[in-house]
Order: structure tokens, then sequence, then C-alpha cells
């Protein structure tokens, strides 16, 4: 089966985010994404774990952790 990666205008659109700040959450590596040349790419399934996973990096998921979620 061929992965399709899709476009920050894909993620603004799922996520309901405005487009700009899907680009900032990528830069801060919050969203996972991969870049191609000058391009970001996103995978479907790994923003459906993100998601599930709060919208939060892996590292800085409090069950992940052992960190108390902040406040």
């Amino acid at each position: 089966m061929e992965q399709q990666f899709k476009d920050a205008k894909w993620v603004a659109e799922t996520f309901d985010l405005p487009l700009q700040r899907v680009y900032d959450l990528t830069r801060r590596e919050i969203i996972p994404a991969i870049r191609i040349l000058r391009q970001y790419r996103y995978d479907p399934e790994a923003l459906a774990e993100w998601a599930k996973r709060g919208g939060t990096r892996q590292d800085e998921h409090p069950f992940l952790t052992g960190r108390p979620p902040r406040s």
C-alpha cells in the first residue's frame, strides 16, 4: 500500500487550525512532520496518534515521561 502524505493545508482544515499555526507547531516539532526540500509533509496516521496523545510531543506527555501535567 502506498503512503499518502498530506500538506499543511490539509492539516489546517482537518484540525480546524489557521495555516500559520500549523507551520508554527511544525517548526516547534509539536506536530509530527517530515521535511522534503522546503516543504513539510504529514503522515495522517502519525497525526492521529499525536491527537490521541492530546496534541503534545511524545517527550512532553506526562504519562510517558513520569512528569506531572502542566497546569
